[in-house]
C-alpha cells in the first residue's frame, strides 16, 4: 500500500474499502492481514474462485469475518466477531487456534 493510501486509511471517519478481489491477489498484497480468507482459498481449493472484500472502520471495536457461499446444494452465510488479541492488535486472540484446528480437521479428512 502506498503513502498516500495508509493517510487516507488512517484519517478515515467510517468505513473504507481497502481491498475487493480474488484471494490470489489479497494474499499477495495483505499477507499478514487475510488468513482467514487463504483459508477459505485452500478449503475450497481454488483461489481465484473465492472473493475477498476488506474494509477498514475505525469505530469497529471487533474485527469481523463474514463467509458467504452459494452452490447447488445452497447458500451458506456465517460471519464471526472477535475481539482483538491484547498482544497483537492487528488480529484476534481467537484466530490463530481456529485456523490451526481447521486445518488439523481437514487433514484428518483427507486421510
Amino acid at each position: 500500500m502506498d503513502a498516500r493510501r495508509r493517510r487516507e486509511l488512517e484519517q478515515a471517519s467510517g468505513p473504507v474499502e481497502v481491498f475487493n478481489g480474488p484471494a490470489a491477489v489479497a494474499a499477495r498484497e495483505f499477507q499478514k492481514s487475510l488468513n482467514v480468507a487463504a483459508a477459505v482459498a485452500l478449503t475450497v481449493g481454488d483461489w481465484d474462485a473465492v472473493q475477498v472484500r476488506l474494509l477498514a472502520d475505525p469505530a469497529a471495536e471487533l474485527t469481523e469475518h463474514l463467509i458467504a457461499a452459494h452452490g447447488p446444494a445452497g447458500e451458506y452465510s456465517f460471519s464471526v466477531k472477535n475481539y482483538p488479541s491484547p498482544r497483537n492488535p492487528r488480529t484476534s486472540g481467537i484466530v490463530p487456534w481456529a485456523l490451526l484446528h481447521s486445518i488439523q480437521q481437514a487433514a484428518d479428512a483427507r486421510r
